[in-house]
Order: structure tokens, then sequence, then C-alpha cells
């Protein structure tokens, strides 16, 4: 039984949307200020549908972490959701969901494959991807309710441009099932497709203490989600949005006309410190963040990378940079959360040219000279994939080259000049090669410990 008006159809049902959507919907029902309910579509294989149909679609998000320096524990019942469907199982109730008058919005996160284009998805079909079942809605919705019944796209997948691109899929199907000029018009002009950056770690249901979660939430709840304090969810637009849509005015939701400051935010700060500890950890026996930020040396490290090797190239007030760190930080800190260095060490060249390099040339080009911190950070993943070839992760040619690799030093200059690694020749960027070298000798001669206690207070 329904519980209010469907305003939101959501494509997935997974842990991170049940603690990041609805726990913010969940908020302002109980503020007063979101009186509908969302709907769950399955888009895969629909195996927890008859879990939260048990459940009356009921469950508990729990946070808990450190936020502003204190710990933080929150038990908050979820009851805003008021049916969870899989649509190749029960395709009329789900057509039924998305044909209603008083849907406005649709959230997904179908992770980062997602949001692709497929040949072998039909117009009748309901087990294709995400744009497919997407296309195929808005075509009934067209036909059915008309012109008017547009809707807002909020997709949360972790691609660059997601509502662009799931904008860019849908009208793709458009045209395959040759669905008409109007309809392509519909799509073009009737809706709304946002380009969103969400940030918050979740890690689901606490598989090896269920027994502690289910004291906290009060019930033996099979569908208990655990995240983290911190909550970022920037939509790139106008701010009519949030007077459209109420509970989406809320100090942690950012609308704004541009998504790339908090991108650069992201990638080069959060996901940037990961990428450069990675290496001096896993060469201290450092297995965690957490163990990370708990030492002295790679923590100084990381303060100083941060505040005078990255912030500075970021286009934000300096306030507001300074106040992410802290987050940042905080969040390194959170006892509930084991982040594995291994983890993260996936594809690091590729990360490292990603998240790094774009800090690098910035500061070069606003002082004349190459960071010292962040070049270290290099020296140290070249010195950690000769010495330990076992634990590349890699592309398969990078992990080849390794091993096949003698003395480091002497292949520094092919490394840092194959553009098929960095996407350019780095040995071009005046003062690099040196320093990199420098930093090699360094941790090869004096070990990581006592490299890094040097760098770290040079910076």
């Amino acid at each position: 039984m329904f519980m209010g008006k469907i305003e939101i159809l959501q494509y997935g049902e997974g842990n991170f949307l049940r603690c990041f959507v609805e726990y913010k919907l969940q908020k302002a029902k109980n503020r007063g200020e979101f009186s509908g309910s969302v709907a769950l579509v399955s888009p895969r294989s629909g195996e927890l549908v008859p879990l939260f149909l048990r459940q009356k679609n009921r469950y508990t998000a729990i946070i808990r972490g450190i936020k502003n320096g204190g710990t933080v524990e929150e038990v908050l019942p979820v009851d805003v959701v008021a049916d969870t469907v899989n649509p190749s199982v029960n395709t009329e109730r789900y057509r039924s969901l998305y044909l209603s008058k008083e849907l406005k919005i649709v959230v997904s996160n179908t992770t980062e494959a997602g949001i692709v284009c497929d040949f072998a998805d039909t117009f009748e079909g309901m087990e294709g991807t995400f744009p497919a079942k997407a296309a195929r809605m808005l075509f009934d919705r067209y036909s059915i309710l008309g012109e008017d019944s547009g809707l807002d796209f909020l997709p949360c997948e972790l691609i660059e441009n997601n509502g662009a691109k799931l904008k860019e899929c849908i009208l793709w199907y458009a045209r395959k099932w040759n669905l008409g000029d109007g309809f392509i018009h519909f799509i073009d002009k009737g809706n709304h497709f946002y380009n969103t950056l969400v940030d918050r770690i979740v890690t689901g249901f606490p598989k090896e203490n269920p027994e502690e979660y289910y004291a906290l939430a009060g019930w033996r709840d099979q569908l208990i989600t655990v995240g983290e304090p911190y909550f970022l969810w920037v939509i790139e637009g106008e701010k009519t949005l949030a007077e459209r849509h109420a509970w989406l005015d809320d100090p942690e939701v950012i609308i704004s006309p541009s998504l790339r400051p908090y991108r650069e935010r992201k990638v080069r700060v959060l996901n940037g410190l990961h990428t450069i500890g990675v290496p001096i950890a896993l060469l201290s026996g450092i297995r965690t963040v957490g163990q990370a930020v708990r030492t002295p040396a790679l923590r100084g490290f990381w303060e100083q990378c941060a505040k005078k090797e990255i912030l500075p190239s970021l286009d934000l007030p300096q306030e507001e940079k300074e106040a992410y760190l802290a987050q940042i930080f905080d969040r390194f800190s959170n006892p509930y959360i084991e982040h594995a260095f291994r983890a993260i060490a996936l594809n690091s060249v590729a990360k490292w040219k990603t998240r790094v390099l774009p800090s690098i040339r910035d500061y070069r080009n606003r002082f004349g000279k190459v960071p010292e911190g962040l070049t270290f950070s290099l020296a140290a993943l070249l010195v950690l994939y000769q010495s330990d070839p076992a634990t590349i992760m890699d592309a398969p040619q990078i992990r080849t080259f390794f091993e096949r690799t003698g003395n480091l030093r002497d292949h520094i200059d092919d490394i840092l000049s194959d553009v098929s690694w960095w996407g350019e020749n780095l040995t071009d960027l005046c003062g690099f090669v040196p320093l990199v070298k420098k930093y090699v000798d360094m941790i090869e001669e004096r070990g990581m410990a006592a490299a890094l206690e040097a760098v770290w207070k040079a910076i």
C-alpha cells in the first residue's frame, strides 16, 4: 500500500542511494519539508526486492564517524520508500509507477557502467540498460500523458557529465527505435538532465558485526545501511530546482552553475591525497588510511602537500578550501571505516595522472617550480612498482615493464617520457625529472621512513 504520492522514481535499490538520497528525504520528511514518497526500481537481478517487501520497505540508516573533531552516531529509521519493483518480473506495476502524474524526479545509481547504449536493448524489453528503460518510460509518458509530463533527472553515477551522458543515451535509443521527431523534441526540451557530483562513503550492511547494529536499530533489520557523517551533493543547474523541490534546499546540497570547482576539489584533494599516500604507506608497512592518518610523518606530509601544493590551484574561497581539508581529515580518521591502501592502489598510474599531475602543472605555472611533495609521491610510486612488482594492480604493459626492468634509475627518463602512461611527455616539465631522480635515490638509499621525514618537513 502506498503511503503518499510517489514523487520520485529511483533506479537502484542499493546501499549508497538509501544512505544518500533517502537519507536526505527522510530528514526533510521529519522536518515537515517532504510529504511524498519514493519507488525503488531494481535495475538488475531484483534479488533484494522480496526483502524490501517483507520489511514493508522500511529500513535503518546508521551514520557513524567523526565530524568537526567529535564522534557522531545517528540512527535514522527510514520510511519514505513506498514501493520496490523489479520491472522484468512485475512490468505492469512498474508502468503504473512511472505513468503517475505525481511523478517529478528520476534518481539513479546504476554504477559507472550503467549509463551506456547497448544494441541488444529492445523497445519491448524490461531487462535492458537503465537508459533504455528511461527511454521507454519517457515515450510512454509522452504518448499517454502528453508533452507536459517531463521529469527532472538526477543521476548519481560516478562519471563526469552524468546527466548529459544519460540524455545522450536516451536520444540514441529514440533514434534507434524510430520513435519520431516529436518525442526527440520532448526529450530535449521537456525534461531536465542534471550533471551531479555525489560524495559520501557508504559501507552498507555491517556483515562483520550485525548484532551491534541490530541493537542500534532496535530490530533485526536486514536492510541496514551504514555511512559516514560527511555528505555532499552538488547539482549543476539553477536555483529554481530547489524552488520546485523544496527538500533540495539543504546546506549539504549545493546547486551551482558549474560542477567543475567541486569536482576538482574532490579529485585533487580527497582522491589526490589517497593516491599520493598509496606508495608511501605501502613502502612503510601501513595498511589502511586510518593507520596512516595516525602516523605523524605521513599525516604531516599529507597536510603540507594539501595546504601548500594542492589547495593553491583550486578556484574556490580560501576559507571554503580549508574547511574542506579539515573535513577530509575527519573522514580519514573515521574508526568505523577500514579503507585499505591495497584497494586504493588499483591503476595507480592512471589515478596519479588524473588526480595529481594537474596540481603539479598548476603549481609550476603559479610558482615557477615543481612541487616537492607531489613529485616525491611519483618517485615513491616508481620505487614501489620496481621493488615489489607483485603489488602492481595496473595496466598489463606497466606491470610487464617493471617485471623486466633492472636498475630503476637507468629507466626514469624512459618512464617519464612515455605518453601512453601519462598523457604527455613529463620530461618536458622543467625541473621535474631531476627531482624525481633525487627522490628515487633518497628512498632507495635511506629507506622510506627517513626519506619521508626529510621531505615533509622541507615542503
